[in-house]
């Protein structure tokens, strides 16, 4: 299965909610579609550069996210994420929280840029890209972010793979769940794709 069939969650959660989204906005849907997206005919696409020999996977619920510099300006349509390309047959099902910062002074995750709790499933026999349709939420003005994803549940062993890039510029940052310290992790960076549009 090449393609997934995403739910992806725009709701609050009472007790489980993060505390660096806005409590505001719910907003419900069930499948993800970027095809308006193709309408626009002034696209730029920003490809991760580096070697696709890493993946990135872990047990506990955590944060992990990769810089984002030179965007265009414009506004952000989608992203895509590559998930469980990884040789491996036991992968599980995990759910996902996308998480958006801008970059404070200290060159580290900062403020929460995305308000909305917006989430997606990752199932087992799903191998390849996940593309997140981002066009309403307005992202613009945005020349530098860090950008990644959230483990929303627990594994008793790696569940899932998600492609990463190696280069020697480069680096992440992770944290676990409750956890205010941001780990950085040099020489790698998660795999995606970020369309803009003008």
């Amino acid at each position: 299965m090449y393609k997934a069939l995403l739910l992806i969650f725009f709701f609050l959660l009472s007790n489980l909610y993060s505390q660096d989204h806005n409590e505001e906005e719910v907003i419900f849907l069930e499948e993800v579609t970027v095809n308006a997206i193709r309408d626009y005919k002034d696209r730029v696409i920003i490809k991760t550069e580096g070697k696709r020999n890493a993946t990135f996977s872990v047990a506990e619920k955590s944060i992990f996210v990769s810089r984002i510099s030179n965007i265009p300006e414009g506004k952000i349509s989608s992203i895509k994420f590559y998930f469980n390309r990884r040789k491996k047959t036991n992968f599980t099902e995990n759910s996902f929280r996308l998480k958006i910062y801008h970059i404070n002074s200290e060159l580290q995750p900062g403020r929460i840029i995305n308000k909305n709790d917006i989430r997606f499933l990752v199932t087992p026999d799903h191998k390849g890209e996940i593309e997140l349709d981002l066009l309403n939420m307005d992202l613009q003005h945005l020349t530098e972010i860090y950008i990644g994803l959230e483990l929303l549940n627990n594994n008793e062993e790696l569940g899932f793979s998600l492609d990463c890039i190696t280069s020697s510029d480069s680096f992440s940052f992770y944290k676990r769940a409750n956890s205010d310290e941001w780990l950085k992790i040099p020489n790698i960076k998660i795999r995606n794709q970020l369309v803009v549009v003008k």
